[in-house]
């Protein structure tokens, strides 16, 4: 039986991962008491941990009125929605080493997209391997670590991700076969490879099922470890009972924004609305203290924020 992303979060709301229905957010947040905090530790309870790449705070437990996100929005009312985190690093391996170490990225030194936490780190112990030193099944499916440095020490079983092309339609594989369209990354890849990255089309529209994309199939895998795993995790006899802490990584909605037909339908892309861009209107180049290179820093001027409206909004309409 196939399963999607959102069967996957009503999924977890049903097994009532965290063991905190019936608690106020207040009793959530402090759990109530010292005697319940001890009782909670003893429980050992289930630990399932979303990560999500690239997306932003657009959905509707943060007051957005166009995502339509409501299984996410299912579990932050039976939780407690932060408002006031933020990312460590604005590249994704810095961050993710940063926040499954808990260490700062100036602590474990990995500013780019290639290096491995062993490497700087070979001693640290991850929040998934801390759960597994401390009788808990660790297993993590998807991605975690930033793609190529998964953590094999932090889990109980090998670590799986989805395999294949990033692509359902026939054209956009062939072009990705090919050799895709050939651009100079200039952001966080280049400075990290130093190659020239190769791509097919921004965006992908087509109607197939959520399992024709990675995603798709690891909703599938999420649900079905979950399945696995809550009998032991019930058990009620001592050597048969072991909580667990399942890592579930999504890539969506990092580019290229592909989906299932049925996701872009539940949206009028004739008038597409967009989030406030975070940069001030035109940029200009400085010299950058710390690595001694040109940068771009942010002045007066609205020619590129219209530019990338522009290519955005071209994106969105014409998906296909």
């Amino acid at each position: 039986m196939a399963h999607t992303r959102r069967d996957f979060l009503t999924r977890t709301a049903a097994l009532g991962v965290g063991g905190m229905i019936g608690m106020t957010r207040f009793e959530r947040l402090f759990a109530g008491s010292a005697a319940e905090i001890a009782s909670i530790a003893a429980r050992k309870k289930n630990v399932l941990f979303i990560a999500i790449d690239d997306l932003r705070p657009e959905l509707g437990c943060y007051g957005h009125t166009i995502v339509k996100s409501p299984n996410i929005d299912a579990l932050a009312r039976d939780g407690v929605v932060f408002e006031r985190t933020y990312c460590q690093q604005a590249v994704c391996g810095p961050t993710r080493a940063s926040l499954l170490t808990g260490k700062r990225p100036d602590t474990t030194k990995v500013y780019d997209l290639k290096t491995h936490i062993r490497k700087t780190m070979p001693d640290v112990v991850t929040l998934q391997q801390h759960f597994k030193n401390n009788g808990y099944f660790s297993e993590g499916i998807g991605k975690l670590f930033h793609g190529g440095l998964e953590d094999e020490p932090s889990y109980s079983v090998p670590h799986r991700a989805p395999k294949g092309s990033r692509y359902a339609l026939e054209s956009n594989l062939d072009l990705e076969k090919a050799g895709g369209k050939k651009t100079v990354d200039t952001g966080a890849a280049a400075e990290s490879t130093g190659t020239t990255r190769l791509r097919a089309e921004a965006t992908e529209c087509a109607d197939v099922g959520d399992d024709a994309y990675g995603d798709g199939r690891l909703a599938q895998w999420g649900v079905e470890a979950l399945n696995r795993l809550a009998p032991g995790a019930v058990a009620k006899n001592k050597d048969g009972h072991q909580p667990f802490f399942l890592a579930v990584g999504f890539s969506k909605p990092h580019l290229p924004f592909c989906a299932p037909k049925k996701y872009w339908d539940l949206y009028d892309r004739t008038s597409p609305s967009y989030a406030a861009f975070p940069l001030p209107p035109t940029l200009k180049e400085q010299a950058d203290p710390l690595s001694k290179k040109s940068i771009v820093t942010e002045t007066e001027n609205s020619d590129l924020v219209a530019k990338l409206h522009d290519q955005l909004n071209a994106g969105w309409r014409n998906a296909k």
